[in-house]
């Protein structure tokens, strides 16, 4: 992790030995301590500051330590873009591969750490989706609720070293609402690199060319203005399915993912074909949505158009995540109804849906770089 601090100069000091400590846990984001070292020596003073600064260091990281966790690295580092493939701090491509999530304002008490544990433990994810809703009762109508469940997400995933995507869950523009909303998150998580952000859910009734692209090229500056590295994903148009069409006039910039959402009882050759013609057109794409059963989240789970989906994603190495875990009564939830939210019931075989058996018994034939 990587952080800016600025000294105050001691007045007798010229040059300063900056040490940066890094804390994260609950209601902590980043904790910064400097040791400030006159140079060159004065007698007495060095002595007093040395002193008084190493008591003050070791009873800040006494209590810290009993008190939070340390944030672990997640499994590939720095994550960027190259060509079209997400690659790792070493070069190398990779694949993210976790479950989301559900909407923030209905099913907030799984925004918690023991949901981020059964993710990277019991379907050994490592990455989470927090899809935070906008509208509906959502962030327009409680930003600081909203935001907090957002927060509590993503210093969770933090601890436990992977990946999560802080999802702007709506299906039209509130641009200057965005706007404020990405600034706010991308100043408070800059060089933090288990983040990504993800600008715009499901687009509907939405021009690319006339609509989206100028929505995502302000999304874009806001946060490049603050954090010039982590990934940002972009949504296309229809419900994030015409990625071909967003593939003929792509966003300028560096480290952009495009989202392409499929159900796999619905979305099938047709989307495939779409998803195929923008990887030929170099688009790099992920999946922040691979749902097993019809669109709207409900109904059987299709097997046969899963594993399709999972053969494609896996042979071109792009990242996915199922949707979702959650315990509501329908087809695409991976808990069962009445599913307690612990980590012990959310990982308990008993409380799987058909969806989240199949999702787990996948995901962990991989090996995603995350161990418990």
């Amino acid at each position: 992790m990587k952080s800016k601090a600025t000294a105050t100069p001691h007045p007798t000091a010229t040059t300063y030995v900056n040490t940066k400590v890094g804390v994260r846990g609950a209601g902590v984001h980043i904790l910064r301590l400097c040791l400030r070292l006159p140079s060159p020596p004065t007698k007495g003073l060095t002595f007093v500051t040395t002193i008084l600064c190493g008591q003050w260091l070791l009873k800040i990281l006494v209590i810290t330590l009993i008190s939070t966790t340390f944030a672990a690295d997640p499994p590939y580092g720095q994550l960027s873009v190259k060509g079209i493939q997400l690659v790792g701090s070493n070069g190398q491509a990779v694949q993210l591969r976790g479950i989301g999530l559900s909407w923030s304002q209905w099913f907030g008490e799984f925004w918690n750490a023991d949901s981020v544990q059964a993710d990277k433990c019991c379907f050994n994810g490592n990455v989470i989706r927090a899809p935070m809703a906008v509208d509906q009762g959502g962030y327009l109508t409680n930003p600081d609720q909203e935001m907090k469940k957002v927060d509590t997400v993503v210093q969770a995933a933090i601890s436990a070293g992977i990946y999560v995507i802080i999802n702007w869950q709506a299906f039209d523009l509130y641009t200057q609402q965005s706007l404020g909303f990405f600034k706010n998150v991308s100043k408070r998580y800059t060089g933090i690199p288990n983040v990504i952000y993800e600008v715009l859910n499901e687009p509907r009734n939405l021009d690319w060319n006339k609509d989206l692209v100028p929505y995502h090229n302000a999304l874009v500056a806001a946060i490049r203005a603050n954090d010039k590295k982590n990934i940002i994903v972009l949504g296309t148009p229809t419900w994030s399915q015409d990625v071909d069409i967003a593939s003929k006039n792509p966003i300028k910039g560096n480290n952009l993912l495009y989202t392409c959402h499929v159900y796999a009882c619905t979305h099938q050759q047709n989307n495939m074909d779409k998803a195929q013609t923008a990887i030929n057109n170099k688009l790099p794409l992920i999946f922040t949505e691979l749902g097993t059963t019809a669109a709207d989240g409900d109904g059987p789970i299709c097997k046969d158009w899963t594993q399709k989906w999972w053969d494609f994603v896996n042979k071109n190495k792009i990242s996915y995540l199922n949707w979702s875990l959650v315990n509501k009564a329908e087809g695409s939830a991976a808990l069962k109804p009445g599913t307690q939210t612990t980590k012990a019931e959310e990982c308990k075989e008993s409380n799987l849906t058909p969806s989240g058996l199949l999702v787990r018994n996948e995901l962990n034939t991989h090996d995603n770089g995350v161990k418990c």
